[in-house]
């Protein structure tokens, strides 16, 4: 009895082992090319021409178990890497995609832009769920081209800086998705040359109208509310229904018209409203949602040239809400208008108002 019990036990420790054998084998299949990979990947170097590298935050990020996509499918359909690795490998082969840029700088007369810092932000996979990324800085050239050379990772975001210039990132914020790299090709990027600010005559309100469509007038100069006939800004509100079911607000129909009484106003859709146009001004606003509307919405937020009575330029800011349950709903009104007559509507809040 004793003598079959040993041969039995005996037996197992050889199957664990004969196991044990066979399972470290294949688990360090991919361990191995892991390592060659991160060797690979650290032996390469990206050149810049006309680039500054500062402040790297990548990491070495997920195990790489591929050349390309392709590969990396197949090794994982051979059992030569685990899902994880797979899905590592994947976001490692999108670090590699090349992000070569040529660039140029450009005013809003078309004049080169010389001497702007631009910084160019490098998007990198590092994990499952975060992303790192590095700095690269360059200039513009006295053509106001620039170019970075050599990079790789996901994407790349381009920022513009130069005293005396403005320049809004929701105009063009990096290197465009379908770009071919082309040295006679650059990507524009349009900057704001300012001219210097002038004093403004600068109100900001919040009041409340009805929305009964009944008209409300305004002194733009003062945020006052004023009599009908007197007023140089008029805002009427109309929704329809007029009461709104308790709980969640369903969809209705509403309708909106801002005027500038003996005077214009022109929707402003520039992404540097620093020039009011010549021409161009209409008597009144008007905007509208339909309760079928896909999508709906019951806000408005939109910003205006304007042009007074006495002929002034100016710029007008208007953000209304018309989901309210009180007889009223609330609006926010800023209002910028130069004294001088000037078409200049840049303003320094240093500088105070007149």
């Amino acid at each position: 009895m004793k003598r079959n019990r040993f041969v039995f036990v005996g037996a197992v420790a050889v199957a664990v082992a004969l196991f044990l054998a066979w399972w470290l084998q294949k688990s360090s299949i991919p361990r191995q090319q892991d390592q060659s990979v991160q060797e690979a990947t650290k032996s390469e170097t990206s050149a810049s021409a006309n680039t500054t590298r500062a402040n790297p935050i990548s990491s070495d990020g997920p195990p790489k178990g591929g050349s390309n996509i392709a590969a990396i499918a197949n090794e994982h359909k051979q059992g030569l890497m685990t899902k994880a690795q797979e899905v590592g490998a994947l976001l490692g082969e999108e670090n590699k995609r090349p992000l070569d840029l040529y660039g140029r700088a450009v005013d809003q007369s078309g004049q080169p832009v010389v001497g702007a810092t631009v910084k160019g932000s490098v998007l990198l996979n590092a994990d499952f769920v975060n992303s790192g990324g590095e700095a690269c800085y360059t200039e513009t050239d006295s053509q106001g081209q620039f170019r970075f050379l050599g990079l790789h990772g996901v994407t790349l975001g381009i920022l513009l800086t130069k005293q005396g210039y403005v320049y809004d990132p929701k105009l063009l914020s990096g290197r465009p998705e379908d770009y071919q790299s082309d040295p006679n090709n650059p990507v524009i990027f349009k900057m704001w040359k300012l001219k210097g600010a002038d004093p403004m005559l600068h109100a900001r309100f919040e009041s409340r109208i009805p929305y009964d469509g009944t008209p409300t007038s305004f002194d733009p100069q003062t945020g006052n509310r004023v009599p009908d006939s007197s007023g140089e800004l008029r805002v009427t509100l109309l929704r329809s229904p007029q009461q709104i079911p308790p709980g969640l607000v369903h969809p209705y129909d509403w309708y909106l018209k801002v005027e500038i009484l003996d005077g214009g106003i022109l929707q402003d859709n520039a992404p540097y409203p620093y020039w009011a146009p010549d021409n161009g001004y209409q008597p009144y606003f008007e905007a509208s949602m339909s309760s079928n509307a896909v999508p709906w919405q019951s806000t408005l937020a939109q910003t205006f040239y304007i042009k007074d009575p006495q002929g002034r330029y100016g710029r007008l800011f208007i953000d209304l809400s018309t989901n309210s349950k009180r007889p009223d709903t609330g609006v926010t009104v800023e209002a910028w208008i130069n004294p001088s007559g000037s078409q200049n509507l840049e303003y320094d809040s240093a500088r105070g108002s007149q």
